[in-house]
């Protein structure tokens, strides 16, 4: 939607913070040296966390202000209603982004009464989360409107992907014109989603903060295998399946003289507000950061300085090419383009397959760990 295109010099600019990882790992194998494997989280990243979950507060206090702002704009009050939905929807924008580098963060504090969860219900594999939400928007309960009692309703009701629905559903209303029952509802959805997300983030940001004991307690092995898991559901669970979404679009009859509307799967996050690949590339660029915070350099032999030198490279390779793409979305493009995107988008996945390669191969050895299982392994 033209109402959520993305000033791609402000995004980049705020682009440095961090994400780790989707699905929670399994310990490192514990062969590995005491020193190193069992070290705690290092302080650098400890205070990189906190300055990462520290924005995502910021962010969705502002959208919860942004939110009450539009919806009092909607009914005469206030600022005008154009200017406070485009400062609802920035609002959004900035919080998606903000949430996305450190939204695979799921250990500790992302766990505890869901709260994870409740700012992101992702992956979404059935389409469940999807559907309950469709049928919140016609049924309307009044259970979603309130802070309290949309805590104990469906995570998948709850949180970024809820209310990017809504905001989909209140500009572009499925029936055609919205019925006052209906911007009613969205307003009092919005403001309740809004609100619970600011409170959430709050208590995720205190728990996450430097020197907090559940981040103290992380060990520097498990933090390695955060980051292998979160190179692979970069790649395998998101930008292949960009690729699939842009390959099925490709096969649609077109008339060639108008180009068809790009639009990515709703598998991938925030693909309804154009901020599918912005949103990878965001993860990207946190995952850079969060080995930087790491301070691996410090733990090598200079000998082995080479290997980290690797894995940086491809992985900045690789967020290089996301962010090329992340003006695309919601766009007309040429079946030409679209065979040169789809060719970018596979060189990143394979540029993070092979990063996670090498860090098995080359880092973890001159660490002195050894690879454990990993979610997202498999059987």
């Amino acid at each position: 939607m033209a109402q959520y295109t993305s000033r791609l010099a402000e995004r980049r600019h705020h682009r440095r913070l961090a994400g780790l990882m989707l699905l929670w790992p399994m310990v490192l194998n514990a062969a590995a040296p005491h020193s190193i494997a069992q070290q705690a989280t290092p302080v650098a990243m400890q205070s990189y966390l906190a300055s990462a979950y520290g924005q995502v507060k910021q962010s969705a206090a502002a959208l919860d202000e942004a939110t009450d702002k539009h919806c009092s704009a909607a009914v005469g009050k206030g600022e005008s209603a154009a200017d406070a939905r485009q400062a609802m929807l920035s609002a959004f924008e900035t919080l998606a982004l903000a949430w996305s580098r450190v939204s695979f963060i799921r250990i500790g504090p992302y766990r505890e009464d869901h709260a994870g969860q409740r700012m992101q219900f992702w992956p979404d594999k059935r389409g469940s989360g999807e559907r309950q939400i469709q049928q919140a928007l016609i049924s309307q309960p009044e259970a979603l409107t309130a802070p309290n009692t949309l805590r104990q309703q469906s995570v998948a009701l709850q949180g970024l992907p809820a209310y990017e629905a809504v905001l989909k559903d209140m500009i572009q209303p499925a029936s055609g014109s919205a019925s006052t029952a209906s911007a009613n509802f969205h307003c009092d959805y919005l403001e309740t989603l809004a609100e619970n997300m600011a409170a959430n983030s709050k208590t995720l940001a205190e728990r996450m903060s430097e020197g907090a004991e559940a981040i103290e307690a992380v060990t520097f092995a498990q933090w390695m295998e955060v980051v292998r898991g979160g190179l692979q559901i970069a790649g395998e669970m998101k930008l292949k399946a960009v690729a699939q979404s842009m390959r099925a679009h490709l096969a649609k009859p077109a008339d060639t003289a108008t180009p068809g509307v790009l639009e990515l799967t709703r598998k991938v996050p925030f693909s309804r507000s154009h901020l599918a690949m912005a949103s990878i590339g965001d993860e990207l660029e946190g995952l850079a950061a969060l080995l930087e915070s790491a301070q691996i350099e410090n733990l090598l032999q200079s000998s082995d300085a080479g290997y980290l030198a690797s894995v940086r490279f491809q992985l900045a390779q690789a967020g290089k090419a996301v962010e090329s793409l992340d003006d695309l979305e919601g766009k007309p493009i040429s079946a030409a383009a679209l065979n040169d995107a789809i060719g970018v988008v596979d060189y990143a996945s394979g540029m993070l397959a092979q990063t996670g390669s090498d860090m098995m191969t080359t880092l973890y050895p001159a660490l002195g760990l050894s690879r454990g299982f990993n979610s997202m392994d498999g059987d």
